[in-house]
């Protein structure tokens, strides 16, 4: 399966999802206090909650990763929860997919991702899109959506691109 294909399934299923897609600014304060191993009840964690009536569960746990995309890097068309390629490397590999962890039976519900630097003056390429949308990332501005959504970051011409990742998960 080509990119385009997983392009065009994402074009597919964009109807079909029950988008909870947020764009918001982020407390850049609380926000510095935030580590690796946060959990769902740190004050910035739970301020977004409460702030923007995102849909997470005091139940689940979630998993931070600090990203920096340098010269050259890009992120292929694909999903979080990657419940689509099956969960299995032998298919991802046969059909290009990309799939940047293994999730097993746990995969991801919700994503949001924190941007800590701006396009254009940080860094050149780098966008984030969905299927109908391409966002040029601004340093604290956040996006919350569907782990299922099918996305994709452009290559990073120059600069360093700078975000954080936050993955939810039901336990």
């Amino acid at each position: 399966m080509s990119q385009k294909a997983i392009y065009d399934y994402g074009c597919e299923i964009v109807g079909q999802i029950n988008s909870k897609r947020k764009f918001f600014n982020y407390d850049e304060k609380l926000f510095k206090t935030l580590d690796l191993l946060s959990d769902v009840s740190h004050p910035f964690i739970q301020h977004c909650i409460r702030e923007q009536k995102l849909p997470i569960d005091n139940s689940m746990r979630i998993e931070v990763i600090a990203k920096l995309g340098q010269n050259g890097w890009e992120m292929g068309w694909h999903q979080d929860d990657v419940s689509f390629y099956k969960n299995s490397r032998k298919h991802c590999e046969k059909y290009g997919v990309e799939k940047y962890k293994m999730y097993g039976k746990n995969p991801p519900v919700y994503t949001m991702v924190l941007y800590m630097n701006t396009y254009g003056e940080d860094f050149l390429g780098g966008e984030f899109c969905f299927v109908d949308l391409e966002i040029k990332p601004m340093k604290g501005i956040a996006v919350f959506f569907d782990s299922r959504e099918v996305h994709c970051v452009k290559k990073v011409v120059s600069g360093t691109r700078e975000s954080c990742v936050v993955k939810f998960y039901k336990n």
